[in-house]
């Protein structure tokens, strides 16, 4: 009698592949796009002297009202273009199992190295203590550090960092990036555990911490990273490993933006996302070529509008 495995001939199932993840990314939630036409511009920096004027505003009959001096300044961006391409030749694309699908997995694993590089960008810059307001635990309401079993005031060190960023621009911040190492700290802290008990559990953010806390929305950025050298094993970890946590104001990018940061993106064909190139047939080698990229630049554009809180661990 035959045997079960001499009855069939093994093939890629149709259906089903494998591919592990590389995490959620953070520099969408800190950097909204703004959509420019031209690679570099100035743009204009409104005063505040509406908090300086201390004159008396009150005049007698028939006088002249007082007058006040608004000024405004310039800063500027200058983008520039990353990308990377992809080589995929005949035949390889002709030979590939249907579950490879090789044009749009070549486009997918672009996007991803453009994606952690802006995420580091964006991490590096908005993590800045020179350029960021910041200030300890200790100096924010004290407390014992967020990892202890008990003492701590998470809640009055982050309202108390919050106040400052209120005091700078008259607007309260309304997101806020924990890294994961500390929301897991925050998760099983005693002062938090009502809380948590208290909100909808299926919007914890990653089963850890409501998606709105204090009043600002969360994000616990899952971006990974291959920490090892070239050539050796892989050594995959979080990229956000400070135990830092940023809080900022965001809004969208207009006339008179309050924001934190703002990523200024060149308008292609694509409008704002990732521009996809595809060249065929390309001469004397038998294959295709696809390029993702973008052109911009990212900028801190309030710094005052950001708070770091410092090691908190």
């Amino acid at each position: 009698m035959p045997q079960v495995g001499e009855l069939h001939i093994n093939k890629a199932l149709s259906n089903f592949a494998t591919q592990l993840g590389v995490g959620s990314f953070a520099a969408p939630f800190i950097a909204p796009v703004l959509p420019v036409e031209k690679e570099s511009d100035d743009f204009w920096i409104g005063g505040r002297e509406e908090l300086d004027d201390d004159r008396d505003t009150e005049i007698a009959p028939g006088d002249p009202a007082p007058e006040m001096k608004w000024t405004m300044t310039k800063s500027n961006y200058k983008c520039r273009e990353h990308a990377r391409s992809h080589p995929l030749p005949h035949r390889v694309r002709d030979n590939a199992d249907t579950p490879i699908r090789p044009q749009q997995r070549a486009v997918s694993k672009l996007r991803g190295v453009l994606d952690l590089r802006y995420e580091k960008r964006v991490k590096v810059a908005a993590t800045n203590t020179a350029v960021v307001p910041t200030d300890v635990i200790a100096n924010l309401g004290a407390g014992a550090q967020w990892g202890a079993s008990s003492g701590t005031k998470i809640e009055l060190n982050v309202n108390t960092a919050k106040d400052k960023i209120r005091q700078k621009i008259g607007k309260v911040p309304n997101r806020i990036v924990i890294p994961p190492s500390v929301a897991l700290q925050m998760m099983i802290a005693p002062e938090l555990l009502d809380l948590r008990k208290a909100w909808d559990q299926t919007l914890l953010v990653d089963g850890m911490l409501p998606n709105t806390l204090w009043g600002m929305q969360l994000l616990i950025p899952g971006s990974l990273q291959n920490n090892a050298n070239p050539g050796q094993a892989a050594s995959v970890g979080d990229l956000w490993t400070e135990d830092n946590v940023l809080l900022f104001y965001y809004e969208e990018p207009s006339l008179e933006y309050s924001g934190f940061f703002i990523t200024f993106r060149k308008r292609t064909a694509a409008g704002t996302d990732y521009e996809v190139l595809e060249w065929l047939n390309l001469p004397g080698r038998k294959a295709d070529l696809y390029q993702v990229g973008f052109i911009q630049d990212e900028k801190i554009a309030n710094p005052e509008a950001g708070f770091l809180i410092t090691d908190v661990l």
